[in-house]
């Protein structure tokens, strides 16, 4: 980009501020659809690269770029619908539904469903994973229990995020530090633990008091037989319907590829549909495709099964398209940078760089609507000034992290916030108050801030280090 490319603060602003009003106006007041009104916003920002010089391929490449980068996320969008379609056609959702209403308490499942799902991430390293598997069957769970699936779903994204947070296998937890200065993985982990660990303690305690709103008294024990005893009817419940997901489980603990893990259970769900269940061939590749489809003779039930399938997530890629586009042309035109740069100007102390830095993240997570892009802008923009002022490069790893990866499910159009309302057949309105990992996390974070709580710096004693050796030296006295 020659120098007399780069748009000034105001045009930024003004470049900004049209696209977003323009979009605003479509939701609000027309109706529109969020994925038509992200086209609209991309289109519109077109003839403001243009203005700076760009030529009109350019400004198409910098919408390419960004794009092309979420393919291993889309393959992995298309791969989570066909499992979801081939493990209610194998019976392995049902089989999970049914096991859980026979066995969990009503006033334990939220805090169980976190738990459950902290593990399923740790061990997977993927929260999108622990969502199209543990997650779809904790669901229909809750569904029977007559729990809200907003707070249900908020609770499998607190347990997914979490693990996804503390695993070594996961992408954004080898992203952050890497891209933060090479911060040491485990370090960056460990320093994670101040802020996620209190925030998740928090939010257990959160959602069993909100489970002790369910307890057996208030239980529709008539709906649960309802469910349990039409399942049972329509498949052959048992261990053998549950090897597609140990199938799949396996794989990602063996650090295989998601996509091919995830479709490969796919297949082996289309197998077991077959062989176990009864189903045909061609349900099974109709399942894959296009979805599960039985009529049970229950509203209920055809709600709770009638899901999945590749093209299930057709809108949700869509939506995944536009926004890049729209946050590609802003990034690579130069607006995003513009204006962030001068907000970093303005900042003269350490506790007003570490706020700094949330804002920014948000901000960049907004825009270019997904956690990666939060991150790399974040760090990028940011670790310079962490660099001057001597504060130590984790601080900055741990706070992208808190912020620009927790982030995503509280942003409505944010491909993590759509993967979530997708697969899970739940609005984001609706499990966005109950995503109590992120709200802690932030709190947490602010304070830690304000207070320089655990934020260490260059040529200091390691607060970490010193901590657990106070620790140490106490338990040995």
């Amino acid at each position: 980009m020659s120098e007399n490319k780069l748009p000034s603060l105001k045009f930024s602003i003004l470049t900004l501020l049209t696209a977003t009003l323009i979009m605003v106006i479509g939701l609000i007041v027309f109706d529109a659809s969020l994925q038509i009104m992200l086209f609209i916003g991309f289109i519109t920002v077109i003839p403001f690269a243009m203005k700076l010089g760009f030529s009109f391929s350019e400004v198409e490449a910098f919408a390419y770029d960004m794009v092309r980068k979420i393919l291993p996320a889309a393959l992995i969008l298309l791969a989570v619908g066909a499992l979801i379609g081939a493990w209610m056609y194998s019976g392995t959702v049902p089989t999970i539904i049914y096991a859980g209403l026979k066995v969990i308490s009503p006033e334990y499942f939220l805090s169980t469903a976190v738990i459950m799902c902290i593990f399923v991430s740790l061990a997977t390293g993927t929260s999108w994973g622990t969502i199209g598997t543990a997650g779809v069957a904790l669901v229909g769970v809750g569904s029977g229990l007559g729990i809200p699936a907003g707070i249900t779903v908020g609770a499998i994204i607190t347990g997914a995020w979490f693990g996804d947070k503390m695993s070594p296998l996961s992408a954004s937890t080898n992203m952050a530090p890497a891209i933060s200065g090479g911060v040491d993985l485990f370090k960056h982990i460990k320093h994670m633990m101040w802020t996620t660990v209190p925030a998740v303690i928090l939010s257990i305690i959160v959602f069993q008091l909100i489970g002790f709103r369910y307890r057996g008294a208030d239980l529709d024990y008539e709906r649960i037989n309802m469910i349990t005893s039409s399942l049972d009817e329509l498949f052959k419940i048992g261990w053998i319907a549950l090897i597609p997901a140990a199938v799949v489980l396996t794989l990602l603990i063996m650090k295989k590829p998601p996509v091919t893990s995830i479709f490969l259970g796919a297949l082996i769900g289309a197998v077991v549909g077959v062989l176990h269940q009864g189903f045909s061939i061609t349900d099974g590749f109709s399942a894959l495709y296009g979805g599960f489809s039985i009529e049970a003779g229950n509203s209920f039930i055809n709600g709770l099964l009638n899901r999945g399938g590749v093209t299930s997530m057709y809108e949700i890629l869509a939506l995944f398209i536009f926004a890049l586009a729209f946050g590609g042309v802003l990034s690579g035109a130069g607006f995003l940078s513009s204006i962030l740069n001068s907000f970093s100007k303005r900042i003269k102390t350490n506790r007003g760089l570490l706020l700094s830095t949330i804002a920014v993240s948000y901000t960049s997570n907004m825009i270019g609507a997904t956690h990666s892009f939060a991150l790399i802008m974040t760090a990028t923009l940011m670790r310079p000034l962490y660099e001057k002022r001597k504060i130590k490069r984790e601080n900055l790893s741990r706070l992208i992290e808190d912020v620009g990866t927790l982030g995503g499910p509280i942003i409505p159009w944010n491909t993590s916030a759509v993967f979530i309302a997708g697969t899970l057949g739940v609005s984001p309105m609706e499990f966005i108050p109950f995503c109590l990992l992120t709200f802690f996390t932030l709190l947490i974070t602010v304070i830690y801030s304000i207070t320089g709580f655990t934020i260490t710096l260059e040529n200091d004693k390691d607060t970490l280090d010193d901590s657990s050796k106070q620790l140490s030296e106490h338990i040995a006295k």
